[in-house]
């Protein structure tokens, strides 16, 4: 698995963690119009905040649908999918799968993100509502051919192949089955890790190799613990993480000591995403000057330019007594 492919394994994490601070705190009684419009509005750092998104009920979930469907909340798209999620609505299953699979052609950056963090969110509907046609979808969705039938005809606007779309696709589904925590999403992880019957099932499980390890570490603590103790046990971690002795390292967890590599968003969420968080740079020119096409080997030397300011008078040499 390349460097770039186990990147974009993360490409919807920035969606689901971290808020900026100063945001409106939620209640267990909110719920209106205003109030849900008000904290998918936000601008979050790393993503929709768990734990602040969990206190919202069933009342937010036809608003939200509402906004899903509404091209002028494009740019708050992913954090509306990631807050359907996090309310657990069963409701929200047929709608959030229908979007996934609508459109045509290049996708903007924005409903890129959006419609690929749909796996995740699944996982966090199917986490605490228990759905078993969206833990269902969630374990068809590991073969990427899979899409195809789904009717899935956008097209990425960061990878060149529909291949590789629907690699990253399934890669974001292995991560949902992570945060549901269900056993039988457990047992679908493993079997990644089997030997594989056919070539192309074999390349798959190359590029995934390594996120489905860590699916399954951050699985393990899921079912035991809960998201949200799974969240708070991992605070962000600000600054230079203090030293531990070696005697610590062995009896601490690698989920404590190494809070930066839970892949679901536990401790420092991951500075990725899918692909890029914004378009690609422009790689700037080596030497800032103006393009000049090839001279032939055979052309005469370009003339000297000017100078732009005046120089001294030419220097002329006394008459002759003849000229005189």
């Amino acid at each position: 698995m390349t460097k770039i492919a186990f990147l974009l394994a993360f490409g919807c994490l920035g969606a689901f963690f971290v808020f900026v601070r100063g945001g409106p705190r939620v209640t267990q009684e909110t719920g209106t119009p205003v109030e849900i419009r008000a904290f998918v509005h936000q601008t979050f750092i790393h993503g929709v905040p768990y734990e602040e998104a969990s206190r919202y009920d069933s009342r937010a979930v036809p608003v939200l649908l509402g906004m899903l469907n509404d091209r002028k909340e494009e740019v708050y798209w992913t954090n509306i999918v990631a807050t359907l999620g996090i309310i657990g609505d069963e409701r929200a299953f047929v709608p959030l799968t229908e979007f996934l699979s609508s459109g045509e052609g290049k996708l903007s950056h924005s409903e890129y993100i959006a419609k690929s963090s749909v796996p995740m969110a699944l996982g966090y509907l199917v986490n605490r509502s228990r759905y078993e046609k969206g833990l269902q979808y969630l374990i068809e969705s590991l073969e990427p051919a899979v899409w195809e039938p789904r009717a899935v005809k956008w097209v990425s606007p960061y990878h060149e192949a529909s291949e590789d779309r629907d690699v990253q696709l399934s890669i974001m589904a292995i991560l949902g089955l992570a945060l549901s925590g269900q056993p039988s999403a457990r047992e679908a992880l493993i079997r990644l890790q089997q030997p594989a019957a056919t070539e192309t099932a074999k390349r798959f499980q190359a590029r995934v190799s390594d996120v489905v390890s860590l699916a399954l570490r951050d699985h393990e603590i899921i079912a035991k613990e809960g998201l949200a103790a799974y969240y708070r046990r991992n605070p962000i971690v600000k600054g230079v993480p203090p030293k531990t002795s070696e005697q610590e390292r062995k009896v601490t967890p690698p989920y404590e000591t190494e809070p930066a590599g839970l892949i679901t968003g536990a401790g420092k969420p991951p500075e990725i995403h899918f692909g890029l968080r914004e378009a690609p740079p422009v790689p700037k020119p080596a030497m800032e000057k103006p393009y000049l096409p090839p001279r032939p080997a055979n052309a005469k030397p370009a003339p000297l330019p000017k100078p732009s300011l005046p120089g001294p008078p030419p220097i002329k040499e006394p008459l002759s007594p003849k000229e005189m």
